[in-house]
């Protein structure tokens, strides 16, 4: 018998922002119609005279989150990004935690989280009829953290602990066979 396939649900992979650069708690991201990821990957192109192709490598990313949302009253995550818009105001950063909730963490009742602070980049306001919509983008601007979140309200909030046990964040992601390429090309 085929097994089943089991997807990701969007709500299963949940937003949560700290209102402050240095925030410890993190609030559910409430009321946002769209908040998708874009990696922007920076890419540098080589063609060798003996090839045929070309080859592609990834030099760096461009990281963004853009989001909408139906301006909820006294949602303060949504008077924060309305502020920066409606007072033009520049270098706001905010911390976002990202939670799985298909990937449980080390101890009962936490999940695999990334943190990372994001400028705050609006674009427009005010586009629906009827309701209220603000939208923009989120830039990373720091590094990525890797650790779990826990929550005691029901994911209302969440607070974040970073794994200290990462040394290479491609460890779970590179093949053993590329690191041992990429150790023995280095030594040459």
């Amino acid at each position: 018998m085929e097994e089943e396939l089991r997807f990701y649900k969007r709500s299963d992979v949940v937003n949560f922002m700290g209102l402050t650069a240095d925030a410890t708690e993190y609030t559910r991201m409430k009321g946002f119609t769209s908040a998708e990821d874009s990696t922007n990957v920076e890419t540098d192109e080589t063609k060798y005279v003996d090839e045929k192709n070309k080859r592609k490598r990834t030099t760096g990313y461009a990281t963004e989150k853009s989001y909408e949302a139906d301006r909820i009253v006294g949602n303060e995550i949504h008077n924060l990004l309305a502020q920066v818009q409606e007072l033009e105001k520049t270098d706001v950063n905010v911390p976002i935690v990202t939670v799985d909730f298909n990937k449980e963490g080390t101890t009962s009742g936490t999940y695999y989280a990334r943190r990372r602070l994001y400028n705050v980049i609006p674009d427009s306001a005010g586009g629906d009829e009827n309701k209220y919509t603000i939208s923009g983008a989120l830039g990373a601007n720091g590094e990525i953290e890797e650790g779990e979140a826990t929550s005691t309200d029901g994911w209302k909030t969440c607070t974040f602990t970073t794994n200290t046990d990462t040394d290479d964040t491609n460890s779970g992601i590179q093949p053993a066979a590329l690191k041992t390429t990429k150790t023995t090309s280095a030594s040459k």
